[in-house]
């Protein structure tokens, strides 16, 4: 199979760009032409049959290059197959990530003609030696959550490649329904 896909992402230290070229590599193992980019480079997507987007949830909330790249695509979205996945909790139990994608299904309530197949939230990564000067406040109370933690990385490299690898299946099935 040669369908078009745009994996797309948003980062700010670089842990959802690694999992969009993780991504990325499976779609094309399994037969997909694929491009992965970061949001605020994409110019179009009419040429992409499927569009994979990613975001980091920090603190409540989906990175501003998302939500941008959501709002400026809004009429082709509407009308294509797209899914969505995010790397948030920096924590690794499951009602961690319930929780993070519980917040994240009300954010993305705010964009009602969006509708992924599949919205995922994986674990995130953490490091804080590579916080940018305004990142660093929050570490800095000693009732923030990030006080003192570690680097962590709580992407589970294992789930993301089940994921990626359902939804070609899925994609395959839609695209070729004798299947």
């Amino acid at each position: 199979m040669s369908e078009s896909v745009l994996i797309t992402y948003a980062t700010r230290y670089g842990s959802t760009k690694e999992v969009a070229e993780k991504i990325a590599h499976i779609f094309n193992h399994d037969g997909f032409e694929v491009k992965a980019l970061p949001c605020k480079k994409v110019d179009s997507i009419e040429q992409y049959q499927f569009i994979l987007v990613g975001a980091p949830y920090y603190i409540g909330g989906m990175l501003k290059d998302a939500k941008n790249f959501l709002l400026r695509n809004q009429d082709n979205l509407s009308k294509k197959l797209v899914a969505f996945f995010a790397l948030g909790p920096i924590g690794e139990t499951e009602k961690e990530l319930s929780e993070t994608q519980n917040q994240l299904d009300k954010e993305l309530e705010q964009f009602p003609w969006f509708k992924p197949i599949t919205t995922v939230m994986f674990g995130g990564k953490y490091n804080p030696k590579k916080l940018r000067f305004l990142d660093k406040f929050l570490t800095l109370p000693p009732a923030s959550p990030l006080h003192n933690l570690p680097a962590n990385d709580a992407r589970n490299w294992d789930d993301i490649k089940i994921w990626a690898e359902k939804l070609t299946s899925t994609l395959n099935t839609i695209e070729n329904p004798a299947h």
